[in-house]
């Protein structure tokens, strides 16, 4: 099954424009680390990650004992410059663990922004065990610092066809609200992984491919036995509607930012034209 989400093609408009802007969300100057809601939230806040792509998704396993599933999503602005997220769930997550990306560019970007107190509760709502990094110098080496297999990929040649990192935002915080509390640590990490990646391919399609050189094979929700509520059938359905949420929101804050730029512009203009009439009086008193 594919579709694209609500209000989709109303994204694609205005995406054509090449960008040579550096978005502080995906290309911040030290590695970042954060819980998923916090990420959404400056997503969410940011028009450009209306412009960025998702190129691919690598669903990965560390060789360690502890057998950590995890994903690096590659991502790619108009200007083609290449970002790397790695998305897991881990045991614990603490705000020590979380980093600020915060630019000037995002300060001035927020004060033109009336920022939704339920846009703003999307940070707290959703469980600090998921987390997103992003490399500061758009490498894997940087972010997956212990061995590790690729076990499956997910790419979108075609960047009209990819998801934005918008939308990818939106998925995650749907997928976050998803605890599993029936299974352990470890089984929760690799459903978390199988079932972000399994969504996306529903949603956009793209081309899906297993690593045939793996001795160690992807398998489904992590081999555990799965609630009907938490499968990707499920979450296909939740994501549909949260999509519609966090879009109408996205769209609202940018153009409340673009009506901010352009207010002062206008009140210049304004005096302009006031100065302008004043003259034409004087010269017709005359």
């Amino acid at each position: 099954m594919r579709f694209f989400p609500f209000s989709l093609q109303v994204f694609r408009r205005g995406m054509s424009g090449d960008s040579t802007s550096r978005p502080t969300i995906l290309f911040p100057e030290v590695e970042y680390v954060a819980p998923v809601g916090d990420w959404a939230h400056r997503v969410q806040a940011h028009p450009d990650s209306l412009r960025c792509r998702i190129r691919k998704i690598v669903h990965c396993k560390s060789k360690s004992s502890s057998n950590h599933e995890f994903l690096l999503v590659h991502v790619r602005q108009p200007s083609r410059t290449k970002a790397v997220l790695l998305v897991e769930r881990v045991a614990s997550f603490t705000d020590s663990d979380s980093s600020s990306i915060l630019s000037d560019d995002d300060s001035s970007y927020d004060q033109h922004t009336h920022i939704n107190p339920v846009l703003a509760s999307i940070s707290v709502s959703l469980p600090a065990r998921d987390r997103v990094r992003i490399s500061h110098d758009g490498t894997t080496s940087s972010l997956a610092s212990q061995p590790f297999v690729k076990l499956h990929t997910l790419s979108f040649p075609k960047s009209s066809s990819s998801p934005s990192v918008a939308h990818f935002a939106a998925l995650l915080t749907t997928v976050s609200q998803h605890i599993l509390g029936y299974c352990s640590n470890e089984e929760s990490c690799s459903w978390f992984a199988y079932a972000t990646l399994e969504v996306t391919k529903d949603i956009f399609g793209g081309v899906d491919k297993a690593n045939k050189k793996s001795t160690q094979k992807r398998v489904p929700y992590g081999g555990i036995r799965i609630d009907e509520r938490d499968s990707a059938k499920v979450l296909v359905r939740e994501y549909r509607r949260a999509w519609e949420d966090f879009s109408r929101r996205t769209l609202q804050m940018e153009k409340e930012w673009l009506a901010a730029k352009a207010k002062p512009q206008t009140e210049k203009s304004k005096r302009k034209q006031e100065k302008k009439a004043k003259k034409k009086d004087d010269c017709d008193a005359f």
